[in-house]
Order: C-alpha cells, then sequence, then structure tokens
C-alpha cells in the first residue's frame, strides 16, 4: 500500500518519465558543466594511436579469436623450412618468417617486424602478442607501453590481467575495452564509461574518437547531489532515462524525493506505521486467541473432572444391581443391561477425555513408578482385573516370560494402556487376542498384542492423530494416541505392524530405573 501511494504520487508531480527533449536538454548541460568543472586526466586519441587502415584493424572485434595459442606443429616446421629453402624471397612473407621462428630456424627476428604489416596472425592474435607469450620473461618491463598501438586492443584487456605487468595510465584505459564497450567506441559515441575512467568526446565535436578523460570518482561526486546518476548500460539492466554511450542516466534518490515531494513522504511513513500497528494488533489477537482457547480447555479439564464422581456412583450403583440381577423382572433386564453398558461407556469417555487434555501440558502423566520383582505377575495382575473373562472364555491367550525378571512400572497408566490395546483388539479386530512379553539380553521389554485381523491405517502416526478412528469404533478416538503418549514419556516405543495387525511397546528397563530414582529423589 505504501509503494503504490508513493508511485501514484510520483506519478502525479511528474506525468511522463520516459526520455523526452527535455531530459535530453539537461543531461547534455550537465556533461557541459562538467567539463566546465572537472579537470580532465588525460586525452586519448584512437586516432593517432591506430592511424593507418592496417593498424584499425587492430580495433575490429571479429578479427581477434579467444582461445589457446597456436601449437607449432612438426609438419608446419618441414613445410617452413622446405619452402625457405626452395625460395630465398619467402623470408619477406610475414607468416612465414613467424614460422621459422617458431621453429627455431631462425634466432631472432627482424627488428621492423611488428612494424610492418599485416598486424594480425591467422590464428587471431597479433604477432606482437604471440611474442610477448614467448619471450614475456626476457622482456623489459616498458616494452609492453613502447608498443600497445601493435596489441590488438582486446588483448590488451587480457595481458592487464597478468601479474607483474608494469601498470600505467595507457595500458589501464586501452586495457578496459570488451567487445561490448568497443562496439560503442568504434561508433564514436559521446560517452564511453569504463571500470575507472569516462570517457567524454565534446559535444558537436566532428573529430570521431578523440574523447576525454575523466576519472570515474570524481565524476560520481559531481553527480551526487544533482538531478542524474549513471551506471554502465551492458543490455542486461532495467529501463533507462536516457542512454547516451554505454552510460545509463537515471534520477537520483536525492531528485526523487524532491520531485515526490514532503507530503508523499510523510504519507508513505505514516502508511509503514499503520501497518506495523496493524501486526501489533494481529499478534495481540493471536495471544488472546490463544489465552481463550486455553481457558476454555482448563474449564473443559474441570467439567471432566466434575464428571467423574457422578459416573462412578453410578458404576456403583449399578454393580449393586447386577449382583441382583436374577431379581430383576425379565421385561427389565435388557434395559438393565443396555444402562449398564451405557454407564461403562460414559466411564470410558470420561476417562479419554481428561487424558487428552492434559495432552498440552509439559507433565502430562504424574508417574507412580515401582518396582516389581516379578514381570510375569505384575501382566498377570492387570489382566485378571480388566479381561477375567475374556482370559477364562480363552478370547484371550497370554504368553509369559520363560525367565522371569524384574521391572519398574507405573500400575495405573500401565494397566490403561494394555486395557487400550487389548479393547481395540477385540473391537476392531479378529479373535483370538493374544499379549506376548520377551524380554531381550539388553534389557528391553517388549510386550506385543496381537490378533488375526488387519487394519486400514498405514502407519501409527495416522492413527495417533486427533480423534482419528475407524467404522467400528464407538469411542472418541483417542485412545491409541493415549496410550503412545505415555509409552514416550516412559522412554519407550510403540510400534505397528500390520497383517496381522499387531502393536508392540517397547520398555528399557535402565530408562525406567533412572526415572524411579529421580521420582524418589523429589
Amino acid at each position: 500500500m505504501a509503494f503504490i501511494l508513493g508511485r501514484w504520487s510520483y506519478l502525479f508531480k511528474d506525468h511522463n518519465l520516459n526520455s523526452n527533449r527535455g531530459e535530453e536538454v539537461t543531461v547534455e548541460n550537465t556533461i557541459r558543466k562538467m567539463f566546465n568543472t572537472l579537470e580532465a586526466k588525460g586525452i586519448l586519441d584512437i586516432t593517432r594511436i591506430y592511424g593507418d587502415f592496417e593498424k584499425r584493424k587492430l580495433l575490429d572485434p571479429n578479427l581477434y579469436k579467444h582461445g589457446p595459442l597456436p601449437k607449432n606443429e612438426k609438419i608446419n616446421c618441414f613445410q617452413a623450412q622446405k619452402e625457405s629453402l626452395g625460395n630465398i624471397f619467402n623470408i619477406f612473407q610475414k607468416d612465414l618468417l613467424w614460422q621459422q621462428f617458431q621453429c627455431s630456424y631462425i634466432n631472432e627476428l627482424p627488428d621492423v617486424f611488428f612494424e610492418y604489416p599485416p598486424y594480425m596472425h591467422s590464428s587471431g592474435k597479433s604477432y606482437i602478442y604471440l611474442y610477448h607469450k614467448m619471450k614475456g620473461e626476457q622482456l623489459s618491463r616498458d616494452w609492453i607501453e613502447r608498443n600497445l598501438s601493435l596489441f590488438h586492443i582486446l588483448e590488451l584487456n587480457e595481458i592487464k590481467k597478468e601479474k607483474n605487468i608494469i601498470k600505467s595510465k595507457s595500458l589501464d584505459i586501452l586495457g578496459s575495452f570488451d567487445p561490448i564497450r568497443l562496439h560503442y567506441l568504434l561508433n564514436s559515441e559521446v560517452l564511453i564509461l569504463l571500470d575507472n575512467h569516462l570517457l567524454v568526446k565534446k559535444l558537436n565535436s566532428l573529430v570521431k574518437r578523440y574523447y576525454y578523460i575523466f576519472d570515474l570518482n570524481e565524476v560520481q561526486k559531481f553527480l551526487e547531489n544533482g538531478q542524474f546518476t549513471i551506471t554502465e548500460n551492458r543490455f542486461d539492466q532495467k529501463r533507462c532515462l536516457l542512454e547516451v554511450g554505454n552510460s545509463c542516466w537515471r534520477y537520483s534518490t536525492h531528485y526523487l524525493f524532491q520531485m515526490v515531494g514532503s507530503f508523499s513522504f510523510y504519507l508513505f511513513i505514516a502508511t509503514i506505521i499503520l501497518l506495523i500497528l496493524t501486526v501489533i494488533v494481529l499478534i495481540k489477537n493471536i495471544i488472546k486467541e490463544r489465552r481463550d482457547a486455553e481457558q476454555r480447555k482448563n474449564s473443559l479439564q474441570i467439567l471432566t473432572h466434575e464428571f467423574r464422581t457422578p459416573v462412578s456412583s453410578m458404576l456403583f450403583e449399578v454393580e449393586k444391581i447386577q449382583q441382583n440381577f436374577n431379581h430383576i423382572g425379565i421385561p427389565l433386564q435388557d434395559s438393565m443391561l443396555r444402562l449398564s453398558n451405557d454407564v461403562y461407556r460414559l466411564q470410558r469417555l470420561v476417562e479419554k477425555s481428561s487424558s487428552y487434555l492434559n495432552l498440552s501440558k509439559q507433565k502430562v502423566f504424574q508417574f507412580q513408578l515401582k518396582k516389581f520383582d516379578s514381570i510375569n505377575d505384575f501382566m498377570n495382575e492387570i489382566i485378571d482385573h480388566y479381561f477375567l473373562s475374556k482370559l477364562e472364555s480363552e478370547h484371550l491367550k497370554i504368553i509369559y516370560l520363560q525367565q522371569d525378571s524384574y521391572f519398574y512400572f507405573d500400575p495405573h497408566w500401565m494397566g490403561i494402556c494394555l486395557k487400550n490395546l487389548i479393547d481395540n483388539s477385540f473391537a476392531h479386530g479378529s479373535p483370538p487376542v493374544s499379549l506376548r512379553l520377551n524380554l531381550s539380553n539388553n534389557n528391553e521389554l517388549m510386550i506385543e498384542v496381537s490378533d488375526q485381523g488387519s487394519c486400514s491405517f498405514k502407519n501409527i502416526e495416522q492413527m495417533c492423530a486427533d480423534f482419528v478412528k475407524s467404522n467400528k469404533s464407538k469411542g472418541m478416538g483417542l485412545g491409541l494416541k493415549i496410550v503412545k503418549k505415555i509409552v514416550d514419556d516412559l522412554g519407550g516405543q510403540l510400534h505397528y505392524l500390520p497383517s496381522p495387525t499387531r502393536f508392540q511397546i517397547k520398555l528399557n528397563r535402565q530408562k525406567l530405573e533412572k526415572i524411579f530414582y529421580e521420582l524418589q529423589r523429589l
């Protein structure tokens, strides 16, 4: 919103940002003012450096070829020796003379070898560049400076990057040209922007390629508080206000603020502040929603806790009636059975709801671990308490440990885990249901509950999602989630294996022993 308002104000103040004659005149005036204000660091006369027709070929980017230097092939050396012996006048052929020098048939080249055309070898390199690559270490430090006009201008860009090359202004400027900048030079553009310099030709000057050299840092400081900034246009930048040579002219930030005006600037700042305040309000609302959700959850916890007392009373009364079940009339016995089932179901819902509502707390379960000398006896007590009828009817089978041992359990929570898993097996699986115990050599106890059915869920994470249940389930779909949370808090693992359905609780005795002694110290 802030940027849209700023853009609208900008367009309202100045209807047309595209280049027009007004901007061109302003840029021309800026260039003239720069001439009068800044001192030129020198003059670059390309016509004098590359004066005759043959030397101007050293500015042609099409003649220069990138790539490795030409190799000295034996067959070429043989051909050069044969031709030199066949005709004495062949020594005036520059390419043949160079081939003889490469093949070491002659030790030195004539003094005027590099000064007469052609200057370019057939490989796309200049003869003097090839000589520099062969004899570079033997040449004097100012040799390149004296022979700059004999190199192809694009070769100087590579020489400039070499180590141990004497630095000079001429090499720095001529070596800054690449094929793109060279295109503007050949077209005699008014401005050419280089790495560290700005080449400027006098406006309306009839002399081609005669440039004044200005230091680029001084030019940038000159334009700093003015109307424009300049950058090099590399054909891949955004649209320029005005292009002069390879320079891209745009309005400066300082000038844009003046154009937009103080009102738009203050409007922009006010909008930003409005956005910040909106974000703060949203954060506060989110915090409030979370606090309200926590309060609602606490209310549900209290309500679930209060349900326990009447449910317990109802269970007590149902058990008393069941003891005198035969004294009830036959028409009322079916109703009594349905009532009894509903009361037990209500008890399970209260237990699961209470456990689930506590899952968000840091300490969900208050464990009271005890040391039991016999794992088999402990499991037998739980099964007798919850599933005695199933055990007597042989719908539930227990496979005890062959070698019994001690372990640490919380009787209440372990009873809830086994009750949930076995109830699920009877409700969703196929009997018989088996409870198998196994104690490994590393003191890891595995409690496996299995049945003969199959399960449609793919993994334990999918089954333990909130309120996920199968088509046969009559509960809230929280039982398995509670089991997994209990096992995780005890440092164990809950695994699920399909076909047939198996749930495995794995508990480590060392971890439980550590928790046991920590609870003893509290």
